[in-house]
Parts: structure tokens; sequence; C-alpha cells
């Protein structure tokens, strides 16, 4: 008499190296372009934001210099200043606010 029952015995493993290439790249695919949409948007502010605080206030359309000029006139092609930075800690006003918000963040991590 034959046993005609299946082998339970042997488990499918959960990472199956049987898999054509083809899905692997295609299941990456899914899997990493949210992770890809979201640092995209997730990141583009805060590049806009640091190209923004390097360069020099203006009075037009955009209110800022240009980071970068390219042209032949140019004495530099890199147009980034430090002036912004150097006004955040010279001024009074930044550095006690600063102050204040670590000793809030302090405080409320004492009490929770």
């Amino acid at each position: 008499m034959s046993n005609s029952q299946p082998n339970f015995a042997v488990k499918p493993k959960a990472t199956d190296y049987s898999l054509p290439f083809r899905d692997k790249l295609w299941r990456q695919f899914v899997i990493g372009l949210p992770y890809f949409w979201l640092l995209l948007f997730f990141l583009a502010p805060f590049v806009i934001v640091l190209k923004i605080s390097f360069a020099e206030p203006i009075v037009a359309l955009p209110p800022f210099t240009q980071l970068f000029d390219f042209s032949d006139s140019a004495s530099r092609w890199v147009m980034a200043t430090w002036d912004n930075y150097r006004f955040l800690s010279e001024d009074n006003l930044y550095w006690i606010s600063y102050l204040k918000s670590i000793k809030i963040a302090a405080i409320s991590t004492l009490i929770c």
C-alpha cells in the first residue's frame, strides 16, 4: 500500500530565489516607487530653502539672487553667501528664541 498523502514537511521559503529576474525587478520597482516619490517631495522643499538661505535678498522676482552664475562676465560662478547665517548668529532675538525653545523642549521631555 502506497502513501498518497502530500508531504508537508517541506515548507516554502519566504524568499524564493527561483523567481525570474524580471519578476524580481518588477517587485523592486513597485516597492521602490513610493519611496522615491516620498523622498522627492520630502527633500525638494528642503533643497529649495537651503538654496534661498545661501542667496542674497533683492527686490525683484524671485526675491533672491541666483546661486550659480555660469556667464562669461561673472567673476565667480558660485554666488553663495553666509550673510543670512551671520545675521542669525548676531541678533539676540534669535538666540533668546532658540534657548527658550530648548527650555520648553526639555520641560516637555521631563513631564512626559
